[in-house]
């Protein structure tokens, strides 16, 4: 796979300067492709096609190695996942850490002066020489910064929004739709709020779970209906996957991301126009005086997975040490 190492292209400007949608519809006018294609960035940004820089999306799928490896499961982006849930790899960083981590802690300031870094919470302050700072781009925002952060950065930031999502899990006895010959994976191009189906049950066959996703503009239709109503509509187009059953689960629920108060979407940033043309070189992860970037938003393999997250925590250990050596 390619490494992104500098968000830098022969066509860079002219690509980060039109939307996704406005590519498609200047190669095809066929309402099927433009559909399959608006799901396609919806189920991988959490965005409808009008919202995202074109140079975004191929400089997305440079750092996953190609359109299939994001679309497609066997050997490719969804493929697997993690037995003991998705937050396993934060909760074997915890165990690692110990007593060093500090939970229900929201850091409200930052601030750095020639002899390092301090940080602030409600109640503890921390002194460092260095900091980094993982948060996705919003979160970032809710930070006082002293100094201010450079144009470069903040700009990056306002460009930086997370995507509409909310993920709905039904519960059965079992994964009922296996013994008739379905896969329990759907992509739904009805007017539904459901855009995407998985099979989610554990590795032991039972129970049975169906995993829903909502996105973009149906999110935000669907997330302003009473609760017994999005429950509804999402087991309606359950049912149109799985069968009548699939609308008569044992339990049922759902998460909003975009309500969520640290998330505020999902699953990861994306940008809008201009903001890598205007902003990126300077402002994607460069470091701001002794404060260095992390997060998946800043990797340049599997950009916006936990892989990302990953790689980019290596990336911005390994700035520090060069950093403090280059001190003396």
């Amino acid at each position: 796979m390619t490494r992104l190492h500098a968000p830098a292209a022969p066509r860079c400007a002219q690509f980060d300067a039109c939307t996704a949608d406005s590519f498609f519809r200047s190669h095809t006018t066929d309402s099927d492709a433009l559909r399959r294609l608006a799901l396609g960035v919806q189920g991988v940004w959490c965005a409808e096609p009008y919202e995202i820089s074109l140079f975004h999306v191929l400089f997305y799928l440079a750092a996953a190695g190609g359109w299939e490896q994001l679309m497609e499961t066997r050997g490719c982006a969804q493929d697997s996942r993690f037995t003991e849930g998705a937050a396993a790899p934060a909760r074997a960083v915890a165990d690692l850490l110990g007593a060093r981590l500090r939970l229900g802690e929201p850091v409200v300031r930052v601030a750095q002066d020639a002899g390092g870094v301090r940080v602030r919470t409600a109640s503890t302050l921390v002194e460092a020489r260095r900091a980094i700072v993982a948060l996705p781009p919003h979160a970032v925002r809710a930070i006082r910064f002293d100094p201010g952060l450079p144009v470069s950065r903040d700009g990056w930031l306002s460009h930086s929004p997370m995507g509409r999502v909310a993920k709905a899990h039904a519960v059965y006895d079992t994964p009922f739709w296996r013994a008739t010959g379905l896969s329990g994976i759907a992509t739904l191009y009805d007017d539904g709020p459901v855009g995407v189906v998985f099979d989610n049950s554990p590795a032991g066959g039972a129970p049975g779970v169906l995993v829903a996703f909502v996105y973009g503009d149906r999110l935000t239709r669907w997330a302003d209906l009473d609760p017994g109503r999005r429950r509804d509509e999402v087991l309606a187009s359950l049912a149109r996957v799985a069968g009548d059953a699939a609308a008569r689960p044992l339990d049922y629920t759902e998460k909003i991301w975009s309500r969520d108060t640290f998330a505020r979407g999902g699953y990861e940033a994306y940008m809008t126009p201009g903001g890598w043309t205007g902003y990126g070189r300077r402002g994607w992860r460069e470091p701001t005086g002794h404060v260095h970037w992390a997060g998946t938003e800043t990797a340049s393999a599997w950009n916006g997975y936990i892989d990302g997250a990953i790689s980019s925590g290596y990336r911005a250990a390994d700035d520090v040490i060069g950093s403090l050596q280059a001190d003396g």
